[in-house]
């Protein structure tokens, strides 16, 4: 219960500050990058608010990195390897939730000892799997939205929870004695 009630207090900033940064990178600094080197393509995201299935949450929420999994991870596993689908699907996850993983150990250096990204992000495959069932529903949206509203701040805290245990302070310095 007192992990529950945690990730519940951090849901709503962890949330806002989500959204924010979303906006930040695509509504703002993507979009101000493509038009600084005249990029062609200006379509960063599509409409993943209004999804009913967690599979086209992650194609629409964030464009350059669907594409280049799809096309260098995706097709590669299926031609290459000859995957069915849902096995290149939880490899391109699996490869995805590594990338993730190696992002939040630099952030964090290194200071966690459970992946908690990369066990984060391999939840989501039957997650997707199950979403399917809503497709086209509101009950779809709905838990898009919720596995959005509480699977950042549980992650969040499982890496504050691991980086606490090894130190006293947020800033890594050492105690003064």
């Amino acid at each position: 219960m007192p992990l529950l009630l945690a990730v519940l207090k951090v849901a709503v900033p962890s949330f806002v500050m989500w959204l924010c940064g979303f906006y930040l990178v695509f509504g703002c600094l993507l979009p101000g990058w493509a038009e600084l080197v005249m990029f062609a393509d200006r379509r960063f995201y599509f409409d993943w608010w209004n999804t009913s299935t967690l599979s086209s949450f992650w194609v629409k929420w964030n464009i350059p990195v669907h594409e280049f999994c799809v096309r260098h991870l995706y097709v590669d596993l299926m031609y290459f390897f000859k995957m069915s689908k849902s096995v290149a699907v939880f490899s391109t996850f699996l490869v995805s939730g590594m990338i993730h993983e190696a992002i939040f150990w630099v952030g964090f250096k290194g200071h966690s000892r459970v992946p908690w990204f990369f066990f984060g992000m391999l939840m989501q495959v039957p997650l997707i799997f199950w979403s399917r069932r809503f497709e086209g529903k509101r009950r779809g949206n709905l838990l898009m939205w919720w596995s959005l509203f509480v699977g950042q701040p549980f992650l969040e805290i499982m890496y504050a929870r691991d980086y606490f245990s090894k130190h006293s302070s947020f800033f890594c310095v050492p105690a003064a004695e």
